[in-house]
């Protein structure tokens, strides 16, 4: 291995703007875990892309760096509502049963 690619490391990259990445996208994870509106089961993932675009003259690559989470959605929230229509009847939802019946 050449002695550049010794010194090239995940922190020396981007002058360790790998570390500082991760530790925002770990601070969202850490909330997301703590969210008692999410699931508690869902697994929490952090991950790293490292890509390598080399040039023409194939003695040199752009890199970038990407970290990014994926997190437990948050729970939705239903509930019902009784509705009135002057013309057509009520719908009443009290029960659950959604039942639609004549306001005469």
């Amino acid at each position: 291995m050449s002695k550049d690619l010794e010194q090239l490391t995940l922190e020396s990259i981007g002058g360790g703007a790998i570390n500082k990445l991760f530790q925002g996208e770990l601070e969202k994870v850490i909330k997301n875990v703590a969210d008692e509106e999410t699931e508690v089961k869902k697994e929490r993932k952090i991950v790293i892309e490292v890509g390598f675009e080399p040039i023409d003259t194939r003695d040199q690559v752009n890199i970038t760096l990407g970290v990014k989470s994926k997190l437990a959605d948050r729970r939705c929230v239903k509930w019902g509502a009784q509705l009135q229509f002057d013309t057509f009847g009520v719908v009443d939802d009290k029960d659950g049963q959604g039942e639609l019946f004549n306001a005469e």
